[in-house]
């Protein structure tokens, strides 16, 4: 920590993915604000263009992330298996393995289906498939596989943390990750959730772009290079 305390005050420029952990780094460090840039995380062209095609939904619940203590993984397990959903629908969680788990049998859980490393075909094939898009981190900084889960149709419940609200406030539903019984209920009540809003998702795919924080990092770079020079 105090290595990176002093990378970050000696650097010429920051650059993070969201407003909520550019407000965390300048606390944090005691930075000027205007040192750090927002270049945020996108989604990659290959998977916009799939995303246009028919999507066929099946009674899928999806989830996508590392395997950390932070994805709160076992409560999205615990709160689907008390759900009504659990009788018709699948929980799909694709993810790599981590030790924290082990207790938990997947393998032998028929509405369970654990998947440790997926192909980028295979994921794009369980977002056109999947219903639901759960996301119940502690943390995240940006949270690619929501942008992306709205890509594809898919109704979102996120955690109700600070960076969920900054980026997806209004397109996803929020979920009080301290209360396992209230993310029940939200299953049991999936009915009510509107679908993303075409319109919407579209806004976030101007804003969130690969391209555009190819730009900031440029103008960046070059700003300092001509400080360099004069």
């Amino acid at each position: 920590m105090v290595q990176l305390s002093k990378l970050c005050k000696s650097a010429l420029h920051l650059f993070t993915v969201s407003e909520t952990v550019k407000n965390e780094i300048v606390s944090l460090y005691h930075l000027n604000p205007k040192k750090i840039s927002i270049t945020y995380n996108g989604i990659a062209e290959a998977m916009k263009s799939k995303s246009a095609s028919p999507l066929a939904k099946e009674k899928i619940i999806l989830t996508v992330g590392s395997l950390t203590n932070q994805k709160n993984t076992q409560f999205l397990i615990t709160g689907f298996l008390a759900s009504a959903l659990a009788q018709d629908y699948q929980l799909i969680i694709i993810g790599k393995t981590n030790g924290i788990f082990k207790s938990v049998s997947l393998e032998t859980n028929p509405k369970i289906k654990w998947i440790d490393d997926a192909t980028d075909t295979q994921l794009i094939e369980y977002y056109k498939k999947a219903e639901i898009a759960c996301f119940l981190s502690l943390y995240e900084g940006f949270g690619i596989p929501v942008l992306e889960s709205l890509q594809f149709q898919c109704k979102v419940i996120c955690s109700d943390i600070p960076t969920f609200r900054e980026l997806y406030n209004g397109v996803v539903s929020f979920c009080d990750v301290t209360n396992s019984a209230a993310f029940t209920d939200m299953l049991n009540q999936i009915d009510s959730i509107p679908l993303p809003s075409a319109e919407r998702v579209a806004q976030m795919n101007t804003k969130y772009n690969y391209h555009l924080s190819a730009d900031t990092i440029l103008h960046q770079l070059n700003l300092h290079e001509n400080c360099t020079h004069t």
